[in-house]
């Protein structure tokens, strides 16, 4: 989509959107990150189990590959998430978001 390879800002957006989110609340989710014996990093993205729930979801945590960075290890866990058919079915439904529908 218009993320290109941004799937930690797509993330972001798809609870936006459906979860009504405003500044403010709670996060979506977190990111924990690892540094494994060889060097490189893993991340998971956490679900709290509310959100869980409102996405529909079965899965409340998404494990990405290791990277050699961590903040590639946590593009990796978000990649991990959109890699997951069931929030691919949910993306479709949302409304588009404001910007979205702005540039129209």
């Amino acid at each position: 989509g218009k993320y290109g390879q941004n799937f930690k800002g797509a993330t972001i957006d798809f609870f936006t959107r459906l979860l009504h989110s405003v500044p403010g609340d709670p996060p979506f989710g977190t990111y924990e990150t690892f540094e494994k014996e060889d060097g490189k990093f893993q991340s998971k993205l956490v679900l709290p189990e509310n959100t869980r729930r409102a996405a529909g979801l079965r899965q409340r945590e998404y494990t990405g590959e290791k990277c050699s960075t961590k903040p590639e290890a946590e593009q990796a866990a978000a990649r991990a998430f959109w890699d997951d058919s069931l929030v691919k079915e949910r993306a479709a439904k949302l409304e588009p978001s404001k910007n979205a529908r702005r540039n129209v």
